[in-house]
């Protein structure tokens, strides 16, 4: 599923493999300017290849790190 910043579904039923075309693909000319590009994990392997050859475009996978353990706050109460 392809969803906007906000979470919408633009397009159901595809792979993150495949969703990266479905982005950058009709946005080429527009994004002259871009040379590098963070994505997640499932962006790894032949949508990276595909960004890496096609576009030009440096690629550097971002792994989700764990989310950190919530810190005990001690309160003094006067």
């Amino acid at each position: 599923m392809l969803v906007d910043t906000e979470g919408l579904v633009v397009e159901a039923r595809v792979p993150d493999q495949d969703a990266i075309r479905h982005l950058l693909e009709p946005a080429r000319s527009r994004l002259a300017h871009l040379s590098y590009l963070w994505v997640e994990a499932g962006y790894r392997g032949r949508s990276k290849e595909w960004a890496e050859q096609v576009l030009g475009l440096e690629v550097e996978v971002v792994n989700r790190s764990s989310k950190p353990a919530p810190e005990k706050v001690l309160g003094v109460w006067a």
